[in-house]
């Protein structure tokens, strides 16, 4: 072992493949859709998705999906608004045009 730790023998792939499947347990079928995550360091983590949930994420769920709610409600109130500002806009601009017309024609 010590060989192989400094590199002067090349490590078998069996004991490699063994290490390896130590290192990362994989969730398995019978895991459904968590199948193919493995544990690290206190984490689920997926090569595949290239993701990790932690318990503070999972304790936290409620409140990511009450801000989500959030962000969607402020997008939809903000886009009100910029077509609002939008629509007194112009309706400032016809209401300067049409009062310079009137006092065209009732110039002293």
């Amino acid at each position: 072992m010590e060989r192989w730790r400094i590199g002067t023998d090349a490590v078998p792939f069996a004991v490699f493949a063994f290490l390896q499947a130590q290192d990362k347990p994989v969730l398995t079928d019978m895991w459904g859709e968590w199948a193919g995550f493995y544990l690290d360091r206190g984490r689920l983590v997926s090569d595949e998705y290239r993701a990790g949930i932690g318990l503070d994420d999972v304790l936290r769920l409620r409140e990511y999906r009450r801000l989500d709610q959030l962000v969607r409600e402020q997008a939809e109130t903000i886009e009100r608004l910029l077509v609002e500002r939008d629509f007194y806009r112009r309706q400032c601009h016809r209401e300067a045009k049409f009062g310079m017309m009137i006092n065209r024609l009732f110039k002293g």
